[in-house]
């Protein structure tokens, strides 16, 4: 879980993580930062990372 934040707060991302649920629910404002570069960040620590239904 601390690698995640880690990886959010580095972009100036807030986020909800649950380990239970194995989610991250996040807030981001996609004029500074897009969720692909949000997704990258969490991958290069090692996490799979898909969008949930809402699409994001």
């Amino acid at each position: 879980m601390e690698k995640v934040q880690e990886a959010l707060e580095s972009l100036g991302v807030r986020g909800e993580i649950s380990l239970e649920r194995k989610t991250a629910v996040i807030d981001f404002n996609p004029k500074w930062i897009t969720i692909d570069e949000i997704m990258e960040a969490i991958r290069e620590r090692g996490f799979r990372v898909k969008l949930g239904p809402a699409g994001c």
